[in-house]
């Protein structure tokens, strides 16, 4: 916050589910969510478990807040149904989510 506003920023919070366990950190999500647009940052949470998530009292604020979301492959059936009902996603999308190759298994082949 100590950079100039028009300096881009980014906070992550790695494993949002497990952060929002350390003592006060449902509050600190909820206000970077809620004022960090204002110092032009980004705010990113990544959630690898969706039930991890979806019971927390702090889902909705990110889920309303946040204006982009990126999937990778969902093997648990239930977090996928989870996700569809709250994100409203087309079965197009869902069935997208659920054939997108895991990422580590993914032969890359890089040229030079």
């Amino acid at each position: 916050l100590s950079l100039p506003r028009s300096k881009r920023k980014a906070v992550v919070f790695e494993e949002v589910s497990k952060f929002l366990g350390v003592p006060g950190g449902e509050n600190i999500v909820r206000e970077y969510y809620a004022q960090m647009r204002k110092f032009k940052a980004w705010v990113i949470s990544i959630v690898q478990a969706y039930s991890q998530f979806k019971d927390s009292p702090i889902r909705g604020t990110i889920m309303t807040m946040s204006k982009q979301f990126f999937f990778m492959r969902q093997e648990d059936q239930r977090d996928m149904d989870d996700l569809c009902k709250d994100k409203e996603l087309s079965r197009a999308t869902r069935e997208a989510i659920r054939s997108h190759p895991n990422p580590e298994f993914v032969n890359y082949a890089y040229s030079q």
